[in-house]
């Protein structure tokens, strides 16, 4: 098995710090939704809806860049597939395990209902904390990568991978409308088959590297803005007939399209763009900070919101405040722990 590894691109890293600092801003933002009733400071509910359909792209970022550098992967043997495994998933499972204990430990210690059979079934479908769905959803795509490797060597391939997305997508709108309008948004998200895309965009575009020499990123922009534009309607209209937790939701139509143009966009002008310094450091750290930044965005959110009523009722700088402290309080606890214990052990356990 060769797993040749080019010099390292900044832009992706940066592309990454970019994702994480939407994934924070996502989750900072929850407490928007509070305001979806009140009779006062009702634009704070609309601001954050806005805010969600504008970070929608992050987990698509991530899976894109996963899928272009895990593009070089030769798997020829039964033997090279179970090392490329056992390399991959352990760099995901492990840290996995272990903040998942640790945080079922501190919610069992806040009274919450706690059993071996409950943190099994939570572990295994990523609701441990919500946001872990993540870590559930990209092994399955690691299953798949050297099918999906070998699949991208016809060009064509790339038509039939979005068609059966689309597909897959149409079957969820038909359940979430028709049948089950209140299934939990982690089932939704865990099967690969709702980012099917994403990930062999990345893949497709390293395999392919002419694919988009001739696309204008002013073009492109352009049909990102207007996808954005679309996401909004459709989220409002859902969220009008009462279909909230879609409406707010990755997986339609529309932000779909929205994903998938702000990834051509970076394709295109990746190289052309100064990313700055603090995005390829939040790049380096994102795993990290992904898998801690629950914890702690509720850490802060507890201690201010008693105290900040003010704050509280001006959305966008409380969800501001709430996005710096987080990922400044993430980065220094990476950053400690790799100087303590080394980084290849910290990557290697706990995920820093």
């Amino acid at each position: 098995m060769s797993d040749p590894t080019p010099s390292r691109d900044v832009s992706f890293d940066a592309f990454r710090g970019v994702a994480i600092l939407l994934v924070v801003a996502a989750h900072a933002g929850v407490v928007g939704w509070d305001f979806r009733y009140g009779d006062t400071y009702h634009w704070n509910f609309y601001y954050s809806v806005f805010v969600r359909q504008v970070i929608l792209c992050a987990v698509p970022i991530f899976l894109y860049v996963s899928g272009y550098w895990l593009a070089g992967m030769r798997v020829e043997t039964l033997s090279d597939y179970l090392v490329f495994l056992k390399r991959r998933l352990s760099r995901i499972l492990i840290p996995y395990l272990i903040w998942s204990s640790f945080f079922y430990t501190v919610h069992a210690l806040r009274g919450q209902p706690f059993s071996a059979s409950d943190f099994l079934f939570k572990l295994l479908t990523g609701q441990v904390e919500g946001l872990y769905f993540f870590l559930v959803m990209l092994p399955q795509f690691y299953l798949l990568t050297p099918l999906f490797v070998r699949l991208s060597r016809a060009r064509w391939s790339i038509w039939a991978v979005i068609m059966v997305h689309v597909l897959c997508v149409g079957a969820l709108y038909g359940l979430r409308l028709g049948y089950a309008k209140d299934i939990p948004f982690t089932y939704i998200k865990i099967p690969f088959l709702s980012w099917l895309s994403f990930f062999y965009l990345g893949i497709y575009f390293r395999q392919w590297p002419g694919t988009l020499q001739h696309a204008k990123a002013a073009w492109l922009a352009g049909t990102a803005a207007l996808f954005l534009f679309l996401s909004l309607v459709e989220g409002g209209i859902l969220i009008h007939f009462d279909y909230f937790e879609f409406g707010i939701s990755d997986i339609k139509y529309t932000t779909l399209l929205y994903s998938a143009a702000v990834l051509v966009l970076f394709a295109t002008s990746r190289q052309r763009v100064r990313w700055p310094r603090f995005l390829t450091v939040l790049g380096d750290y994102s795993f990290g900070i992904y898998l801690i930044h629950g914890f702690i965005t509720r850490v802060f959110h507890r201690a201010l919101m008693p105290h900040a009523q003010g704050l509280y009722n001006v959305q966008p700088l409380y969800q501001a405040l709430i996005v710096v402290a987080v990922i400044l309080s993430c980065c220094g606890i990476v950053y400690v722990t790799r100087e303590v214990v080394g980084k290849t052990w910290a990557s290697k356990v706990l995920g820093f």
